[in-house]
């Protein structure tokens, strides 16, 4: 039986090739589970169809990453922590960085998007970069300053 193939199958093809499959692994495996259509005019062109709206979803998911790091770009964040002298108790994290974008400035990121080669165990100012698609990425300042200090202080220093 001929398919045509509506994702990639390992060891079979790749997204919108027309395969020569058993007819038993299409109509049991590949048809159910919507791997594959069956090969006809019309589901050629519902592949095409399927693969212009992906293409169309995928470049206005880059057009929104790129705006979100045209945003953050140059943006600082303050994470308050427990601190004896320079050195906090414990460390900030990814998920401590998005919570303080997203109180500060009202964005959405995922802590998955900021890359640290390590935790932040010192308090003063980190540049940490946000990455937030494939060649959408931005610095962030993070200011990392002990609970009894006053955040307006931040402010002024810069």
């Amino acid at each position: 039986m001929r398919v045509i193939l509506r994702q990639d199958v390992a060891s079979l093809g790749k997204h919108g090739e027309a395969v020569e499959v058993r007819d038993g692994y299409a109509r049991n495996y590949l048809l159910p589970r919507g791997l594959a259509y069956a090969a006809t005019g019309d589901n050629q062109k519902r592949v095409a169809r399927e693969e212009r709206q992906a293409q169309a979803q995928a470049a206005e998911h880059e057009a929104q990453a790129r705006e979100l790091a045209g945003k953050l770009a140059g943006l600082s964040a303050t994470v308050q922590v427990k601190a004896d002298g320079e050195t906090i108790y414990g460390s900030v994290g990814p998920e401590e960085i998005v919570a303080a974008i997203a109180s500060e400035h009202g964005l959405q990121v995922a802590a998955a998007a900021v890359r640290l080669e390590e935790p932040i165990k010192k308090v003063g100012t980190h540049d940490v970069l946000v990455r937030v698609a494939e060649g959408a990425e931005a610095t962030v300042k993070v200011w990392v300053l002990p609970e009894e200090a006053d955040p307006a202080a931040a402010e002024d220093k810069k």
